[in-house]
């Protein structure tokens, strides 16, 4: 972590890009379930860098069953800054797969979202998420929120 100036960064040995993926974001997404600093930290911040690296995309589809794996894992925890680390992670994976999260969203992910739908707290958030997944992931994501979270519009 790089604590210069008025906001931290993570400061990287070798370019996200270089790196193996396998497990290395898959354990990044494993820590969105950590409560405490620099974990929550660590975690957050190197997600979305790994997945906005240079072939990102490439590097993750393989990992999405053991990604969405933690991603769930994180949303049943009972600290809600996990749930909302959990729902920008799924937004930010969405953006970067596109329809190739679609098939590993139904049972796992959408359940969770639907548990909370109705908490104020969670409100904007979720829906930001589910339209995020609907718009990158197509008809057939749509099908699949219309299914489990049949409120949504």
């Amino acid at each position: 972590i790089d604590h210069g100036g008025v906001v931290s960064r993570l400061q990287w040995d070798r370019q996200p890009q270089d790196l193996e993926y396998d497990p290395l974001l898959v354990t990044v997404a494993n820590g969105l379930s950590e409560t405490t600093h620099p974990f929550v930290f660590v975690s957050q911040n190197a997600f979305r860098e790994l997945l906005e690296a240079q072939d990102g995309k490439k590097k993750a589809i393989p990992l999405l069953g053991q990604i969405v794996r933690e991603l769930r894992r994180a949303m049943l925890t009972q600290n809600d800054d996990n749930f909302i680390a959990a729902l920008n992670a799924i937004q930010q994976l969405s953006a970067t797969v596109g329809e190739a999260l679609t098939s590993h969203i139904g049972s796992s992910l959408l359940i969770q979202i639907n548990k909370k739908y109705f908490n104020r707290k969670f409100k904007q958030l979720i829906t930001e998420t589910l339209t995020t997944l609907e718009r990158n992931g197509g008809p057939k994501a749509r099908q699949l929120i219309k299914q489990k979270v049949p409120l949504f519009s």
